[in-house]
């Protein structure tokens, strides 16, 4: 039998700024992937490089965390009233989900 390796494929900056992307054993950043394409000289990795080259502008303009204080107040009233009025039903918020184990095994 033989396992299969599972890794991420994303910005550096992502990965350097997320928590649960680090724990990836392997990993390729797009940065990396945008040198590889670049190196290529035909038409079709160098619209591969503009598409990467694109994806991580876009990353870095973005990639900022905006919380919503009423979204984030309304949320915890309703996971309270769910814990008084109905405590047999399982309300997990990101922060207490349990990571599943993705990893397949393969026959030979």
């Amino acid at each position: 039998m033989q396992l299969l390796n599972v890794f991420i494929v994303c910005p550096l900056k992502y990965r350097e700024t997320n928590e649960e992307a680090k724990e990836y054993e392997h990993f390729v950043s797009y940065e990396k992937c945008r040198d590889y394409f670049a190196s290529m000289p035909d038409a079709h990795n160098q619209y591969r490089y503009q598409q990467i080259s694109q994806a991580i502008e876009t990353m870095k303009a973005e990639y900022k965390v905006d919380i919503n204080e009423i979204a984030v107040d309304s949320f915890q009233k309703y996971a309270a009233y769910q814990r008084a009025y109905y405590p047999r039903l399982i309300l997990q918020s990101h922060a207490e989900s349990k990571r599943v184990d993705t990893s397949v095994e393969r026959e030979q």
